[in-house]
């Protein structure tokens, strides 16, 4: 399998986590202070990064996929990295 074209974006793996949490786009674009179709272009950045759909959509909200629920660990760790960072620089 070959490497992606970019890393993943820190701001696509945040909405990975807070759409997992929130289980709705426009709920997920409410906590973050952005627009729905921002929520739907990181994520669709994210699934083509992966090649794959990172989310149910569904008439009542969104749900992770298999491979959506494999990359939120790693998402989660990623910025729980980027916290220590920041707090060690601050």
């Amino acid at each position: 399998m070959s490497a992606p074209v970019r890393s993943p974006d820190l701001a696509e793996l945040e909405t990975l986590v807070v759409c997992a949490v929130e289980g709705s786009l426009v709920a997920t674009a409410g906590r973050l202070g952005i627009s729905r179709p921002a929520v739907a272009k990181r994520i669709k950045n994210l699934e083509a990064l992966v090649g794959r759909p990172l989310l149910h959509r569904e008439a009542r909200g969104v749900r992770l996929t298999e491979e959506g629920a494999t990359l939120l660990g790693a998402a989660r760790r990623v910025l729980e990295e980027r916290d220590v960072l920041l707090s060690t620089i601050a």
